[in-house]
């Protein structure tokens, strides 16, 4: 179990992927990095994956980086128990949290989910005070209608706080990830955004009064 079935199989019969580590040694390795936050403004993000789905380890790791002075964010598709996602606000100084998809009749279609679950507790850490970006990824014939911006727009406006957007276009590296993993079906077809169709995306949700950014 420990992988050392690794060193008597034949070569690339298997390998280990990753490796144990504590909340000690991780941040350990983070803090040989601190000149180059110092310098650059930034710090330390938690991504995945879903980082949430560690949520003990995650909050040990993220104490032990304020008690060194680390500015820390968390990347988030936000599809969490609530307490889990609170227990990791007092040690945030940023949330990157994903909203693909607003209609869930859609979201369900897409995801296999309701995005109520999503939206709530995007609610809920507004309303505590943390800095929030959300974060949009941009499919064609998916997420990118008039309709569907329209209730981000609609549904960001009835939430108390400043936030910011940042759009994601689709891209290949995307595809190819849900190729590896068996699972091509609609997502095969998915075409990368024009810039012209994300510029006209950002300029309907700046019209809702929002700051936002366009993503590589």
């Amino acid at each position: 179990m420990n992988g050392a079935c690794v060193e008597v199989c034949y070569p690339g019969a298997r390998e280990i992927i990753g490796s144990q580590v504590s909340p000690e040694e991780v941040v350990q390795e983070l803090v040989q990095d601190r000149t180059f936050y110092e310098a650059s403004g930034g710090g330390v993000t938690f991504s995945g994956g879903e980082p949430l789905a560690q949520p003990v380890f995650l909050k040990e790791t993220l104490s032990l980086c304020k008690l060194e002075n680390l500015s820390t964010a968390l990347d988030t598709c936000g599809a969490v128990d609530l307490q889990h996602l609170e227990d990791q606000l007092p040690y945030l100084d940023l949330i990157l949290y994903d909203l693909k998809i607003i209609d869930d009749n859609l979201h369900q279609k897409y995801t296999g989910t309701s995005n109520k679950q999503i939206l709530e507790n995007f609610r809920r850490i507004v309303e505590s005070g943390v800095e929030v970006a959300v974060r949009r990824p941009v499919i064609p014939g998916v997420n990118d209608s008039e309709e569907e911006i329209n209730l981000l727009g609609d549904f960001l406006k009835d939430i108390n706080g400043r936030i910011k957007i940042d759009l994601l276009p689709y891209h290949s590296l995307s595809k190819d990830k849900y190729l590896r993993l068996g699972r091509g079906g609609e997502s095969s077809e998915w075409q990368t955004p024009s810039p012209d169709s994300m510029k006209r995306i950002k300029k309907q949700l700046e019209e809702f009064g929002y700051e936002v950014g366009l993503r590589g």
